[in-house]
């Protein structure tokens, strides 16, 4: 089973009901506000959020896996922390378990970030490719319709949704690459292989070839589809 990050996952639940016009259209905000809390606030919102995960069917395991990508992150932070800390120390007495101490801001950006992706993460894992074609149209065409409605601007620019399938299209293409990651390193753990840097010298090369691949396939999708609008 390929766990990916931003991956449909079926299951049943008030965010499986809401339109995705509307999930789409609280994302942009509700980013914003989580980008603007304290620690404590971020705290509350990522055990409301894993609440709202739990409560559609998602298991701690599933939810992790849509933010453990920024664990990355998280390590260079606290490298930077460190490194941080270490020269601010210099020529200080300091003792040494305080240098391995990241400080409030370091914190802040990994809770928000982890906030941010628990967002998007129950939004895109409640909401089909085709749930959220749709609802990219129906917003592009509302938007139209207002555009349309402004002195002069009725003939100049059509009613018709032209930008959503292209937009959804490569959204999709996200969960794609994380699909050939999981394929590649189950092949790799497979014949024994183990985690190390001769892992990344042997997978990193394949993996940018075969993401390449899926988006030379992706951009050929998007020229027909264009090819048939036109």
């Amino acid at each position: 089973m390929d766990l990916t990050l931003f991956a449909y996952r079926p299951g049943h639940g008030i965010l499986y009901r809401t339109p995705a016009w509307v999930k789409l259209l609280c994302l942009i905000p509700l980013t914003i506000v989580l980008f603007q809390l304290d620690i404590l606030s971020s705290c509350i919102c990522i055990i409301l959020f894993m609440l709202g995960a739990g409560i559609s069917g998602f298991s701690v395991k599933q939810q992790f896996q849509d933010i453990k990508p920024m664990l990355i992150y998280v390590y260079i932070l606290y490298g930077v922390s460190i490194l941080t800390n270490l020269i601010e120390a210099t020529g200080s007495p300091v003792l040494l378990p305080a240098v391995f101490i990241p400080g409030k801001n370091i914190i802040l950006q990994i809770l928000h970030l982890c906030t941010v992706l628990q967002a998007a993460s129950l939004v895109f894992n409640t909401t089909t490719s085709l749930q959220l074609r749709d609802g990219l149209t129906c917003i592009e065409e509302s938007i139209r319709r207002c555009l349309r409605a402004l002195p002069g601007l009725k003939n100049h620019i059509q009613s018709e949704a032209i930008y959503a399938g292209t937009i959804s299209l490569l959204i999709s293409f996200i969960p794609s690459v994380f699909i050939i990651w999981n394929r590649l390193d189950r092949a790799w753990t497979a014949r024994n292989g183990k985690n190390s840097i001769k892992k990344m010298k042997r997978l990193i090369p394949a993996f940018f070839v075969l993401c390449m691949l899926e988006a030379d396939k992706t951009y050929a999708t998007l020229k027909n589809r264009r090819a048939i609008v036109n």
